[in-house]
């Protein structure tokens, strides 16, 4: 399975606007990472560096030894997939229509989709609880449902390299951790890698095995959730006071907002 990795990176949106600056990630199979960081931190834009969309002004992203600008377009879409945080739903596509579209990479625009892609999305659709909308018009679902959507059209992709833009948006409390659960299972059981924005901390803890904190244009911390989620370093980065404890079940770290605005 792949490697991936992200090498002195730079990025503005304008040459005075600098989002990120000299970051650098590196991430094996088997790993999930997730990106946390306050609004504006950079945490999309990132991911879309990684996904190739967005070119780095300095720096480079890295598949294996191969940097990502020296992929096809059809060989890059084989080795990573991207669940962005935005997307219209107002095609006349149904669900299961719009996941088989995950299969692209595999069959190209005009090649008839085959058995095994069928397979690939009835499986995806079922990983994430939407078996029985397979026939529903997109235009129908509810905010949570489009958001499980758009995460079975990345898993039926079975790309190595997941990148997840907030997948637990607009889900509720029961999708929120079915759908981590479901994506954490399948790094481990396929070898993959998934790199993950989210914003509930405690999610993250329960959920990672690494955390990248971006706060200030940089990377401020990364490692695993008990070095990267201490008070001192998400009062510098979200500007809040926090109590930090263990978790009564899982031994993660747990974050309890006391209210308390730093700044």
């Amino acid at each position: 399975m792949a490697k991936f990795s992200v090498h002195d990176l730079c990025f503005g949106y304008t040459a005075q606007r600098l989002v990120l600056k000299e970051l650098s990630l590196q991430l094996s199979p088997g790993q999930v990472l997730v990106l946390l960081g306050g609004n504006g931190a950079g945490k999309t834009t990132l991911l879309r560096i990684m996904a190739g969309q967005l070119q780095a002004s300095v720096g480079s992203v890295f598949i294996d030894d191969r940097e990502l600008r020296d992929w096809s377009h059809q060989q890059l879409a084989k080795q990573l997939t991207l669940m962005p945080q935005f997307e219209g739903n107002e095609s006349g596509l149904k669900v299961g229509e719009m996941v088989l579209l995950g299969r692209s990479a595999h069959r190209g625009w005009c090649v008839p989709f085959s058995d095994e892609d069928h397979q690939a999305a009835d499986q995806a659709m079922k990983l994430a609880g939407l078996s029985e909308l397979a026939d529903r018009p997109i235009a129908t679902l509810s905010g949570g449902q489009w958001r499980r959507t758009l995460l079975a059209r990345s898993l039926a992709q079975e790309a190595s390299i997941l990148l997840l833009d907030e997948p637990t948006s607009g889900l509720d409390l029961k999708h929120q951790f079915e759908s981590l659960r479901q994506i954490r299972a399948l790094v481990k059981e396929r070898d993959l890698i998934a790199v993950v924005t989210l914003h509930d901390l405690n999610h993250a803890a329960a959920f990672a095995d690494q955390i990248a904190l971006l706060s200030g244009q940089q990377l401020l911390a990364c490692g695993p959730p008990e070095e990267v989620l201490t008070k001192d370093l998400i009062v510098q980065a979200f500007e809040i006071d926090v109590i930090v404890t263990e978790h009564p079940i899982h031994g993660t770290p747990l974050v309890v907002p006391t209210g308390e605005v730093t700044r």
